[in-house]
């Protein structure tokens, strides 16, 4: 049968966490990932294809075990779609094995050299999402634009507030 294994690109991404959050982190075994697939609500689970099912399992576990915060999954959920045909493709440094390591091992301090010092509150989370396209996450919306329309916000939001280098400005 020639069928691709991934139908979509998020499959891949999905197999992917469930590979790399299983072993690597030791959080959860494979009782508990079954066990959490067959907690889905019937109205999910039944239409739900294998990827889906995947994907909820893991996600439900790593909330459940304190790896992932909710909020984290619902920021990185409404940034989604591919960001390229916004952005650009990524400066080659950016794709660099060197900067793909540090910036998870040290995602403040490369920050840090790139202009944007964090306040020490401040949460930073790697998303490793392809091979060659890594998210940080800065889930800050400044204080004054609390239920701004999206054209709004999609007017002081620059390129380095949305690749992670920079903060979205304060508006006035």
């Amino acid at each position: 049968m020639d069928e691709p294994i991934f139908h979509e690109s998020w499959e891949a991404v999905a197999f992917r966490l469930l590979m790399n959050s299983a072993p690597d982190l030791n959080v959860f075994n494979a009782d508990e990932y079954r066990h959490a697939i067959e907690r889905m609500a019937p109205i999910h689970y039944l239409p739900a294809r294998y990827y889906e099912r995947v994907l909820t399992g893991v996600t439900t576990l790593l909330v459940e075990k304190g790896v992932l915060d909710l909020s984290d999954l619902e920021a990185r959920e409404r940034t989604w779609a591919p960001a390229w045909p916004v952005l650009g493709l990524p400066p080659d440094w950016h794709k660099s094995p060197e900067y793909r390591a540090r910036v998870v091992r040290e995602p403040r301090r490369v920050l840090k050299e790139m202009g944007l010092d964090l306040d020490p509150e401040t949460r930073v989370r790697v998303w490793d999402t392809t091979a060659e396209t890594r998210f940080v996450v800065l889930p800050l919306q400044p204080e004054p634009t609390q239920g701004w329309s999206e054209d709004q916000l999609a007017e002081i939001v620059t390129r380095e507030s949305m690749i992670g280098v920079a903060l979205v400005a304060s508006p006035g």
